[in-house]
């Protein structure tokens, strides 16, 4: 007689120990993920889908069963046993199939378990599904049954890991994605060249070879014509646009007039979509009280996400498509704030 409530026992918590695998499994299943795979026909998503697309009903049988395997084990226990020791099995029990044992190695099969029984589970969801719909449907509306299944954290460490001989991705192709993941948190003074680093020219001055080729060796491409004041950004001069330039010509008749200009806090995200929406190359980058403090080419972000500099030919083709595609305008200077 003791033999058979040992076994009874034993199946119950056996028993017990696999729908809680299913619970922590079913707790890690995205039913977007799920849903995208089922429609690519994969074997596995096709049975989870179902399950997870009914929300907490699915939950709430498993633990239904699990609630009553559970309670028979620990009745039959403490039946047999005096309080104290039935106390001390009993928590053991619970302790290490339930939390170490559960959690920690149990997920896996979990999954495994709700492919398995997929079909018969889904009918007793069903049967049931008087009492699990109605409870499902309040568990669903105050918890959150949709997990986080990768975060951007975890994504960032994995793709850090990957070397080019674990997966078919290219090396440029590591490099944009690890890059990608880090621009959102960028900002443009993160981005942009300082000012102490630009070179600026005025507005009256005479663009000799001798200043041609000094601007050239700094290195940049645009170069913010400043007025008479020193201060205001009156014009933008391109490298581009001095090749052809004839001699003794000033700043001001080779400059481009429309300014444009972006606060110094604002997300790369931003800026790249205003790149796109303007087809400008550059912005003047401004403080909080207006006065320039660097500036931000269009090269600069797509650094950013390429994760290498932009090469001299790749930023001619930039220039000369932006310069093809500007709307002729007004000749004096005009001064653009970007939307915040």
């Amino acid at each position: 007689m003791l033999t058979m409530s040992v076994i009874i026992i034993f199946i119950l918590i056996s028993l017990s120990v696999c729908l809680s695998a299913m619970t922590a499994g079913y707790a890690t299943l995205s039913t977007s993920h799920l849903r995208h795979w089922a429609k690519r026909q994969d074997s596995a998503a096709k049975k989870l889908y179902p399950l997870k697309a009914r929300g907490a009903a699915t939950l709430l049988t498993i633990e239904l069963f699990r609630s009553i395997f559970l309670s028979g084990a620990l009745v039959m226990i403490v039946s047999r046993l005096s309080a104290w020791f039935a106390w001390l099995i009993v928590t053991t029990l619970l302790f290490l199939a339930f939390v170490v044992l559960t959690q920690l190695y149990l997920k896996p099969v979990g999954i495994r378990l709700l492919v398995w029984l997929s079909a018969p589970l889904l009918s007793v969801v069903n049967v049931l599904k008087p009492i699990t719909l109605t409870l499902g449907r309040v568990f669903d509306k105050f918890l959150d049954s949709e997990p986080v299944t990768l975060t951007r954290q975890e994504l960032g460490q994995t793709l850090e890991a990957v070397s080019e001989d674990d997966t078919d991705i290219s090396t440029d192709e590591l490099r944009i994605l690890r890059t990608v993941l880090k621009f959102s948190a960028l900002t443009v003074h993160e981005v942009m060249i300082p000012k102490n680093k630009v070179k600026s020219v005025a507005v009256d001055e005479p663009l000799t070879p001798v200043v041609i080729d000094d601007l050239y060796k700094s290195g940049h491409s645009h170069f913010p014509v400043l007025g008479e004041d020193k201060k205001t950004v009156v014009g933008i001069l391109n490298m581009h646009d001095l090749m052809d330039i004839k001699l003794h010509s000033t700043a001001q008749e080779a400059m481009q007039p429309k300014v444009y200009y972006v606060d110094e806090d604002r997300d790369l995200n931003h800026v790249l979509e205003i790149f796109y929406k303007t087809k400008q190359t550059v912005f003047v980058v401004h403080d909080s009280v207006s006065e320039m403090v660097g500036l931000i080419t269009v090269e600069d972000v797509l650094h950013q996400i390429l994760g290498k500099p932009v090469t001299k030919e790749e930023k001619s083709h930039n220039q000369s498509t932006a310069n093809s595609e500007e709307t002729p305008g007004s000749e004096e200077t005009a001064v653009v704030e970007l939307p915040l």
